[in-house]
């Protein structure tokens, strides 16, 4: 008898791929996948606004699950800078949120609470985009975000 692989002692290795054999959900759109990134360097904010990085969906008429993973690192006090997340809600409402308020002090921030979701749906053939929404006119800041996708 072999020992399954979520239980302690097992020895053999492990595919932590999907292989799109299970039983449960055999669809690849049940993964995430890296759709977008501003890759190891980051995106250094700018004296402007625009986007960071951006993903669509196909227009296939199908529900799309979105997680944005970001991090924010001030290296002196920002006079602007906030960072926003555009996409179409299921509904077809275009939504505009606050990712990070302008103006962070010197510091680490993560994209968690305050209201800001980094699990969302999206309508078909929407474009979820992560931009930066006004000028950075002081201070310093660099954002690392992936945008993941099914």
């Amino acid at each position: 008898m072999t020992t399954p692989a979520w239980q302690p002692g097992f020895q053999g290795t492990f595919n932590v791929a999907p292989t799109f054999t299970d039983p449960h959900d055999a669809s690849p759109s049940a993964y995430l996948a890296l759709a977008a990134s501003t890759g190891p360097n980051g995106y250094v904010l700018v004296n402007g606004t625009g986007p960071v990085i951006a993903w669509q969906a196909p227009a296939d008429n199908l529900l799309h699950r979105v997680a944005v993973f970001a991090s924010l690192v001030v290296g002196t006090l920002e006079v602007g800078g906030q960072i926003v997340l555009n996409f179409t809600d299921p509904s077809g409402t275009a939504r505009n949120l606050n990712f990070y308020s302008a103006g962070q002090a010197a510091g680490y921030f993560a994209a968690t609470g305050g209201g800001v979701p980094l699990l969302i749906t999206v309508k078909a053939g929407t474009t979820v985009t992560l931009s930066q929404g006004t000028a950075l006119t002081g201070g310093a800041a660099t954002l690392w975000a992936d945008i993941w996708a099914s």
